[in-house]
């Protein structure tokens, strides 16, 4: 009686209603949704390990290649070193960076990609590019950024002149050319830039 004298009747009902809400359900209902936690947690176990699999798959796999250089290089994973590869295919197929960075349909300075098209003013873009390989860079460019100081000053100097858009692209660009200075030549984890800065 106490709790409607004070509250008034409206405002005990949701009192009860929401302490209602908060106990627990049935001991029948608690089991059955013990078990459902249980097969929930082996089966994320299960997934953990294949994905944990099919990672050391592809560490093996990239290690065969050249491509295996960029595994060593921060702010690329395996993963992302194997869609590049697979993306690019054999590095003798190409004499240099812009060969690539033409394939993947990508235009610097205008923010275009495959169909479409935002400052080609009216121009068609008369070459697709490949999909994957533009899609393996532009995801490599996002994490190469924030850990490749390079970069990273590189796309916030264009930011501040240039649409977001259209300075990763053109980051990108850069960053072909510093992957494929790294692939061709093999060099070490340290990439030293003409002007003697240290990747």
């Amino acid at each position: 009686m106490s709790l409607f004298r004070f509250s008034g009747p409206k405002t005990a009902v949701k009192i009860i209603s929401r302490a209602q809400q908060t106990l627990l359900p049935e001991p029948e209902l608690v089991d059955i949704r013990c078990e459902l936690l249980q097969h929930d947690l082996h089966l994320l176990e299960a997934v953990q390990a294949h994905i944990a699999a099919l990672d050391q798959r592809l560490t093996d796999l990239v290690a065969q290649t050249p491509f295996q250089i960029w595994v060593s290089l921060k702010g690329l994973s395996v993963v992302q070193v194997a869609s590049l590869a697979a993306a690019i295919g054999d590095p003798t197929n190409y004499s240099h960076a812009g060969q690539i960075f033409r394939r993947s349909g990508l235009v610097s300075g205008r923010n275009d990609s495959g169909n479409r098209q935002r400052k080609g003013k009216g121009n068609h873009i008369l070459k697709v590019g490949d999909v994957y390989l533009r899609r393996a860079l532009m995801n490599a460019v996002a994490t190469l950024i924030l850990h490749q100081p390079i970069l990273g000053r590189y796309y916030r100097k264009l930011c501040r002149s240039k649409p977001t858009g259209v300075a990763r692209v053109a980051t990108a660009r850069k960053a072909t050319g510093i992957l494929w200075a790294t692939l061709r030549d093999q060099y070490p984890v340290s990439l030293i830039t003409c002007k003697g800065t240290i990747m």
